[in-house]
């Protein structure tokens, strides 16, 4: 009797041992099976290369279809520390692009071998962050500032800018704002000791030959909007009507491309997208998020979802002001997601190598 219950045991155990070993034979095969899984924009669960529907009326192809790309993996490349070693320091060409830390406001700076571009200007009270790279750089010059739009949080250091550091040339949309800084902006740039050459685009692009860089400024041409248009004021700075008319800078680097889209929004972003297309733009390695993250619309998730950006940053202060469906579709095509209420943000590049740091 004890030897049939202890045969009964040494059997029990093996049955017991068989059905583990067979649990992680089921395990092993579904998660080799789920390797190529991605998230979809709609926040399922698919598979690489499968199509599915986006949004209802979206743009990302016929019917509003989408095919997902394999998934990627977070960059995995060298991240320097500001102020440390630069891998690119021997490099014969070189571009450094700084997103700096102005809370919901756009303030860009780009080192390009020899020229410097800003683009934007943060708010009012960003002048000491702004004033505290240049001079940290030792920049003194500025050879092009790049408004995109007139909204405060654009705007808001311009006319102290081109009060304190030379500034050659200024690109700006074509339209009044009924606003103080606005008006504090023209003043300093119609002033004698200015010597700012102005540029107030409407329809027609400005293209930039910086040798080694090239950079593509293209402005609105929307039917709706007419030269010298006075379009918002400081009692309407939350519409977004201005938006739409933003500036929108393409920059060539060797073989790096980035994006800087102002504050676009769906009209916008969706006039621009078939002129990026005609020129062979089909590829950005970084895109600077339109409207601090807020937006949804669909032109803007399917330029994320056409462009594939291999970085995405979002210049804004807070996770909690972010859209939901952004962040979806910046996962979905694999990208390298950084914020400035993080730290700045700065993109390096010889042309060829990409390398992100934050601090």
């Amino acid at each position: 009797m004890r030897n049939m219950r202890r045969s009964e045991r040494s059997g029990g155990g093996c049955s017991r041992l068989f059905l583990l070993l067979l649990i992680c034979v089921c395990a092993a095969s579904l998660l080799s099976g789920c390797s190529d899984q991605v998230l979809n924009p709609n926040g399922t669960i698919g598979t690489a290369g499968e199509t599915l529907a986006l949004v209802e009326g979206s743009d990302a192809g016929p019917g509003g279809l989408i095919t997902l790309p394999p998934v990627t993996e977070e960059p995995t490349e060298p991240v320097a520390v500001i102020g440390g070693t630069d891998p690119y320091e021997n490099a014969p060409h070189r571009m450094y692009v700084d997103f700096l830390k102005t809370g919901a406001s756009d303030c860009i700076l780009i080192r390009m071998d020899d020229k410097v571009l800003l683009v934007d200007t943060g708010e009012t009270d960003d002048y000491g962050t702004l004033r505290e790279r240049l001079d940290g750089y030792g920049i003194t010059t500025i050879d092009y500032l790049i408004l995109t739009h007139y909204d405060n949080d654009h705007i808001g250091t311009a006319w102290q800018v081109l009060t304190d550091y030379t500034v050659r040339e200024v690109y700006m949309p074509d339209y009044v704002r009924a606003s103080s800084l606005y008006r504090k902006l023209m003043e300093q740039l119609s002033s004698p000791s200015c010597g700012t050459q102005v540029h107030r685009l409407y329809a027609t692009d400005a293209e930039l030959d910086l040798g080694y860089g090239q950079v593509w400024i293209n402005a609105t041409a929307m039917a709706d909007y007419a030269p010298g248009q006075a379009i918002g004021s400081d009692e309407d700075n939350d519409v977004n009507e201005e938006n739409n008319y933003s500036l929108i800078t393409s920059i060539t680097f060797g073989s790096v491309r980035l994006l800087l889209t102002g504050d676009a929004e769906q009209d916008r972003m969706a006039e621009f997208l078939p002129l990026c297309t005609a020129r062979g733009f089909t590829a950005y390695d970084v895109i600077k998020i339109p409207h601090h993250g807020r937006s949804d619309d669909k032109a803007i998730l399917a330029a994320i979802g056409s462009l594939l950006p291999r970085y995405c940053v979002v210049c804004t202060d807070s996770e909690a002001s972010l859209s939901g469906a952004l962040v979806t579709r910046m996962k979905a095509v694999g990208a390298g997601r950084y914020y400035t209420y993080d730290g700045t943000v700065t993109f390096s590049t010889d042309g060829t190598g990409k390398t992100m740091t934050q601090a």
